[in-house]
């Protein structure tokens, strides 16, 4: 079913990617005690990981089009 899953869109590792970056440098934060840009890198890790997931609806919707049109097979 996820052959093709993330074949389509550089946008989901990218994402994935810089997630992880911005939940780290938020953890680093919160360790240090700096409650200002901990709280800043948390609301940003948020939205990064919205754009990704969104990204991978949007493959899985491509995905199942694709199916549908015959592009590639199940």
């Amino acid at each position: 079913m996820f052959r093709h899953f993330g074949k389509d869109s550089s946008v989901i590792p990218a994402g994935i990617f810089l997630t992880t970056i911005v939940l780290g440098s938020g953890l680093a934060s919160m360790s240090r005690g700096n409650q200002a840009n901990q709280q800043s890198f948390m609301r940003l890790r948020i939205g990064t990981q919205g754009v990704t997931v969104l990204a991978m609806l949007t493959s899985l919707a491509v995905q199942e089009r694709q199916k549908v049109l015959g592009i590639i097979e199940s």
